[in-house]
């Protein structure tokens, strides 16, 4: 009960306040996470933080704070069927979990002005910005919340970064090669993210973006409308179009009257480059609507209800802004055209190539260098290389003599699929005690690396 009502109140802006929560609860029970995104998130549950996907630099705070205080690893069920979010937050803070589930914290101290201190000067002077965590068994953890870099035994820390260091464990978000990128080193095995592969909200939308062709006052709180569809890609399916019109004083959803219909031809007969023309259709405001202004949005729907994500700007709930129309004392009904979808796409986008590596740009994590993600792990002779994503084209250089390869000799180099299938022999080459291979061959899901006899 102490675990779950102790719940850090303020999110991702709350301070790294630990002391509480890691000598009191942690020896009793670990919590998951920092509990669900949507509480996590300043935003909460009414906003479209791109339906429901946190950015990776929302991530990195929030993984970073899970760490700081000792929780759980944890993904949302927002994050379930994406596979790039799993991945690094199992190979990222499991082995990290693994060594203070169970272990005590001795000491929380926290960095100020180049000196470390206890929660009690901390607290006087309001300043929670970079953590230090001590426990038993000699892992340690620093966490940095401050606007710049934090450098810890010769590793950088970004903002939101960390690293946790014991025997046989390294394991951060730290700046590499002048770039934020993840490591954990943890026995024999080391998983290295370059961050090249990156989930942009605008790659998700359909390439079809609606518009209104034509809008024409009638009087009596009446207006004829035409709608034009640019198809950029074919939709799957009969779809049906739904039209809201919802006061322009709420900021979430609340229909106040709507116009949903059939297009004029079945979308899955609408053809790519063409524009399909729906209308014209004459709608009434209802006196009984509520305000004189409306926001005017329109989308596309399956018959189960699922929404499709289209191009222009969006409203948080996969619908397409057309603009605003005005009911006049008189009657009139007036439109005003958004004009600021292409602006709104950017923007998000932007936000989710923040702490990333768009260039793909290799990264040397010291045994690995790679601009993709890659686990790779000896057992035996053998040294196995699994890509992630595994049907991504990138590169992995592997020093040799970090893996037990030896340098003299030439090497072997496998390909596997999924379920054990060997799919060959894949290129390789040697040079200066490095083995560069090329990742990404259609049905591999990891490589076999062995020296020739």
């Amino acid at each position: 009960m102490d675990g779950v009502e102790a719940q850090l109140e303020g999110g991702e802006s709350a301070p790294l306040l630990l002391d509480f929560d890691l000598l009191k609860i942690h020896p009793q029970m670990v919590n998951h996470g920092m509990g669900y995104y949507e509480r996590w998130l300043k935003e909460g549950y009414s906003a479209d933080w791109w339906s429901r996907i946190p950015s990776q630099a929302r991530i990195d705070r929030y993984r970073s704070t899970e760490i700081a205080f000792g929780h759980a690893g944890f993904v949302g069920s927002t994050l379930v069927d994406k596979p790039d979010y799993a991945v690094k937050e199992s190979h990222l803070v499991s082995p990290v979990q693994a060594r203070y589930g169970a272990a005590k914290a001795t000491r929380a101290e926290y960095e100020i002005a180049g000196r470390m201190v206890d929660v009690s000067v901390a607290a006087a002077l309001g300043i929670f910005h970079r953590a230090h965590i001590c426990y038993e068994g000699g892992l340690d953890i620093w966490v940095n919340r401050a606007a710049r870099d934090w450098t810890v035994r010769g590793h950088a820390i970004p903002t939101d970064g960390f690293l946790a260091m014991a025997p046989g464990l390294k394991a951060g978000t730290l700046r590499i090669s002048g770039r934020i990128a993840d490591l954990c080193e943890a026995g024999n095995a080391v998983y290295a993210d370059a961050r090249s592969f990156i989930r942009l909200p605008s790659a998700t939308r359909k390439r079809i973006r609606p518009t209104v062709k034509s809008f024409e006052s009638l009087g009596q709180r009446r207006f004829r409308v035409t709608y034009a569809w640019q198809v950029g890609e074919r939709p799957d399916r009969d779809y049906h179009v739904f039209v809201h019109f919802d006061p322009s004083s709420k900021s979430q959803e609340a229909i106040a009257f709507q116009q949903d219909h059939q297009p004029a031809a079945p979308t899955s007969q609408w053809k790519v480059g063409s524009t399909v023309v729906d209308g014209p259709y004459e709608i009434t405001v209802p006196s009984s609507a509520p305000g004189d202004s409306f926001k005017f949005s329109t989308g596309l729907f399956a018959a189960g209800g699922a929404r499709v994500p289209l191009l222009g700007r969006r409203d948080g709930n996969d619908r397409a802004v057309l603009g605003t129309i005005t009911v006049s004392a008189n009657g009139q009904v007036a439109f005003r055209r958004d004009t600021t979808g292409d602006e709104q796409m950017k923007h998000e986008d932007a936000l989710y190539i923040e702490r990333m590596n768009p260039e793909r740009q290799a990264v040397d994590f010291g045994s690995v260098i790679t601009n993709g993600a890659v686990r790779v792990s000896r057992e035996g002779g053998a040294v196995e290389v699994i890509p992630l994503p595994r049907d991504a084209a990138f590169d992995v250089v592997l020093a040799l003599s970090r893996w037990g390869l030896p340098a003299g000799r030439t090497c072997r180099v496998r390909a596997l699929a999924a379920d054990g299938r060997d799919r060959g022999q894949v290129r390789c080459a040697v040079k200066d005690g490095k083995l560069t291979l090329r990742v990404g061959q259609s049905g591999a899901a990891r490589y076999i690396i062995e020296p020739e006899h």
